[in-house]
């Protein structure tokens, strides 16, 4: 084994891994601008974004449709636009879509507090008092047509 030759493909290896996470980066980043020129989108697909996405798509990120597409890509470069945060997980796109899920869910659950279920307890409870309740709205309703039907204007109903 020639350690020499080893330690070469090894370092290029480093060096266009290093460089595939910044190019990636860097693509998401020009893709993300480039999808929002509405001039360019006018021009180009009579307004259709979605066909400049799959424009974009299609001559630029060939390489990566089988695990993302380009929307799934931009929305990313959105909730995480600096490069840092795609270093710290090693430009790992499927680790970032997991990320901006949780914090697009996360700001949905602090948005909308989901009411807990009442217990069974409180369930009876509530019946009791709809069931009281309707049998006191059931009474009302037979003394009001009890006095129609005497031709009475009801007092105090």
């Amino acid at each position: 084994m020639d350690e020499t030759t080893t330690e070469k493909r090894l370092a290029e290896l480093k060096s266009l891994a290093k460089s595939a996470g910044t190019t990636l980066f860097r693509r998401a980043q020009l893709a993300a601008a480039q999808v929002i020129d509405l001039d360019w989108v006018a021009s180009e697909f009579e307004g259709n974004m979605r066909d400049a996405r799959d424009w974009l798509e299609d001559r630029f990120f060939a390489d990566l449709k089988s695990l993302m597409r380009l929307e799934q890509i931009i929305a990313i470069y959105q909730a995480f636009p600096f490069e840092d945060h795609w270093k710290r997980l090693r430009y790992d796109l499927r680790a970032l879509e997991v990320k901006r899920r949780e914090m697009v869910n996360g700001e949905k659950k602090k948005r909308e507090p989901q009411p807990r279920k009442p217990s069974r307890a409180e369930l009876e409870r509530i019946i009791a008092e709809l069931r009281e309740q309707n049998a006191r709205l059931t009474g009302e309703v037979e003394t009001l047509k009890s006095v129609l039907s005497r031709g009475r204007e009801p007092v105090g109903v």
